[in-house]
């Protein structure tokens, strides 16, 4: 049910609950230019930074080093949030040459992705590495439909057996992309003819042909009468692939290459047979699907496991435990639950087949700064009131029970002044940072030092010493934008009122996760890495994600004692073993270094054992990890979202909340990618403020309307 505006005068009042991208996202949209001023936007927060799981911080008694919630990558088909970002750096308009001046500047393009495969003798290393496009991200009006994903998916699919090392990658439409600097796997320059023997090697070019002629029937066919029959051709081919390579390599699988082309080719083509078997690209006339069709489609098969999806179309066992599935997992902290297949089968075309530009891209600093200074700053010009350290703890409906009348919220600390000032500089060499520091400015709060020396947590659910609870009305309409495992105690009126709602809060799990951050006084080159800045995944859980982010030291105040910077993330399970959730992380992190670090660092671990004085610090031994960063994300707030099989249905759509004055944001809401990520929670807030403008806002790659 959307928002209908009143006959009341003047400008339309609207509270933004929460400061996360989803909260800000709608604030952007709903306080453009050219509306001319007719949103009056308050956002409430807690504490002293927006940002929510992707607010960073810099803490000035370690060297102004960046701490952050975890890994922050921003992939190349995340339209919605790129558009948003360029919009506010052309706004912002900072001088040329100064820190973090332009989009480019924030944002830098990466094109390789380490999988991790696990064999008989330990991990070998996968080097994924796609094509950097002749397009950027955020310029896109829309997301190729399934002729285009499946097209692109099947030459994939071919291109790892005519070219199984990988130089060369396939993009939605009717050409290849390669690599003009391909990289074969390390160690292994071989050809087709070398890898697959003389008759393999002719079986495949015989396969290629006739599946290019079925995909040109494929892409001509438009009508049900023509298109049913290329479909089934289609499949076939799929399954001929499928068999062949099962005959052709499939017992030898202890070779990295080989097992490396069994697997991904293994992996496409039955993606390319479930897809069409369970009839996903089409729509009820049977004809080719638009995008929004083909996500509607997915939903019929949202309740099945992913693994088991690819199980019920023949895949091979090996390939579901292959290091393509559980990266595509690992990227949403889902290795240690089933996901959903339609979830699953989205994050892959989504992933591989959009993106523009660059794979995926690295902030050039915190996401704090990156991002979410650079929205803050836009939206203060704009007008927009930020309260600062205002907990949200009730949604309150009217007799009605169809309208939000009250807020109620709690201040958790009064302003010595009018307004919380929250920025720091930080001194760079071409010119200072407006940043987010790791803890309040208590000198502008009363009794700051008070509340300073009590230990309080303003980002938590715990009360504070003096806090003050009140109620907010005389609004027109309220955008809910806080973390999913957050909502319970601020929204029983609604479960109350709403099945969906109960339904939602019920059946949409989040989990907890932990992240490191290390930094080494010797480059990773140095130390045995052999792949550039590159991220590595799909490795040893509970930390199963690397990344190398040395490139941040620059715009931290180091001065030359740290050479390299690692970021470490995974899941947290939710056990409860007595020791603080702190604690248990560090022992995590001291646990797995010495098993697992060798793989990635060779010459950071000598003899089972970490060598901790290459970690940067001043303490003896183990010891030094305490002047590292390591969190456990624990917080309702901080808790991350789940896409579980069968849970898609009971997401809220952001302008469908079921009261008329209501919209929810948040990557916890259903859009179209339905994962926990920057882009879902962008696409959530954009929608959110659709439905309260009514206008045609862009959204792209959501479902129709």
């Amino acid at each position: 049910m959307g928002y209908h505006r009143g006959v009341r005068s003047g400008q339309t009042k609207v509270l933004i609950l929460g400061g996360g991208m989803g909260g800000l996202a709608a604030a952007f949209e709903l306080t453009r230019p050219e509306r001319q001023g007719q949103y009056e936007v308050t956002v409430y927060t807690p504490g002293w930074r927006l940002g929510g799981k992707g607010a960073s911080a810099r803490n000035p008694a370690h060297h102004q080093r960046i701490e952050e919630h975890g890994l922050h990558l921003w992939m190349g088909c995340y339209e919605n949030a790129f558009r948003v970002m360029r919009d506010c750096y052309e706004t912002l308009a900072r001088p040329p040459g100064t820190p973090l001046a332009t989009w480019e500047d924030a944002f830098q393009p990466k094109d390789t992705v380490v999988l991790q495969e696990r064999m008989a003798d330990g991990w070998v290393p996968w080097p994924q590495r796609f094509p950097v496009l002749d397009s950027r991200p955020g310029e896109s009006d829309g997301v190729a439909g399934p002729v285009e994903l499946l097209t692109g998916l099947v030459r994939w699919a071919v291109s790892t057996l005519t070219d199984p090392l990988g130089d060369t990658r396939w993009t939605p439409g009717r050409a290849a992309v390669r690599r003009a600097d391909p990289a074969p796997s390390a160690g292994h320059v071989l050809s087709a003819d070398v890898l697959l023997g003389t008759t393999g090697a002719r079986w495949i070019s015989w396969l290629s042909e006739r599946i290019e002629g079925a995909l040109d029937r494929l892409w001509y066919a438009r009508e049900p009468a023509l298109l049913g029959p290329a479909l089934a051709a289609m499949a076939r081919l799929a399954k001929v692939a499928r068999w062949g390579i099962r005959r052709i390599i499939g017992r030898r699988l202890e070779h990295p290459d080989l097992r490396r082309t069994f697997l991904t080719a293994d992996y496409l083509f039955t993606t390319v047979v479930g897809v069409l078997a369970d009839g996903l690209v089409l729509d009820p006339a049977g004809r080719w699907a638009s995008y929004g069709e083909w996500l509607l489609n997915l939903e019929r098969v949202d309740h099945e496991d992913y693994r088991a999806w690819l199980l019920r179309h023949g895949a091979h066992p090996a390939t579901t435990e292959s290091c393509m599935v559980r990266g595509l997992q690992d990227a949403v902290f889902n290795s240690a639950y089933p996901g959903s297949a339609g979830v699953a089968l989205n994050g892959l075309v989504r992933l591989n087949m959009t993106y523009r530009g660059s794979v995926f891209y690295k902030m050039m600093a915190g996401m704090g700064e990156t991002v979410f200074t650079p929205l803050y700053e836009v939206l203060r010009a704009r007008g927009v009131r930020f309260e600062f350290f205002h907990r949200v703890d009730a949604l309150h409906l009217d007799p009605t029970r169809q309208r939000v009348a009250s807020v109620e919220v709690t201040r958790q600390a009064r302003l010595r002044d009018g307004e919380y000032r929250p920025l720091v500089d930080v001194e760079l060499p071409n010119g200072n940072l407006a940043c987010w520091p790791s803890e309040p400015d208590w000198a502008q709060l009363e009794g700051g030092e008070a509340l300073r020396a009590a230990g309080v947590d303003l980002e938590g659910p715990g009360t504070i010493p003096g806090e003050e609870r009140y109620t907010v009305e005389g609004f027109d309409a309220v955008v809910l934008a806080v973390s999913l495992a957050g909502l319970p105690p601020i929204t029983r009126e609604l479960a109350s009122a709403r099945q969906e709602w109960r339904d939602m809060l019920e059946r949409i799990v989040t989990t907890r996760t932990i992240s490191a951050q290390v930094w080494f006084d010797r480059g990773a080159a140095d130390m045995g890495w052999q792949h550039g800045a590159a991220v590595s995944t799909a490795y040893a859980d509970p930390l199963d994600t690397w990344a190398d982010m040395t490139h941040l030291i620059p715009m931290e105040r180091f001065d030359g004692a740290a050479l390299q910077c690692s970021y470490l993330v995974g899941s947290l399970d939710d056990e409860d073993d007595g020791v603080a959730p702190a604690l248990r992380a560090r022992r995590i992190v001291e646990d797995w270094l010495p098993q697992h670090l060798g793989h990635i660092l060779p010459r950071a671990v000598e003899g089972g054992a970490v060598r901790w004085e290459r970690l940067v610090g001043d303490a003896p031994g183990a010891a030094r990890l305490d002047q590292q960063y390591i969190r456990a994300n624990v917080r309702p707030s901080d808790r991350y979202v789940l896409s579980l099989p069968g849970t898609t249905r009971y997401r809220l759509r952001p302008h469908r909340s079921g009261f008329e004055n209501l919209m929810v944001a948040g990557d916890w809401t259903k859009t179209g990618l339905n994962v926990g990520s920057v882009e879902a929670a962008t696409m959530s807030g954009l929608r959110a403020a659709k439905g309260l403008t009514r206008d045609d806002v862009l959204i792209v790659g959501d479902y129709d309307d």
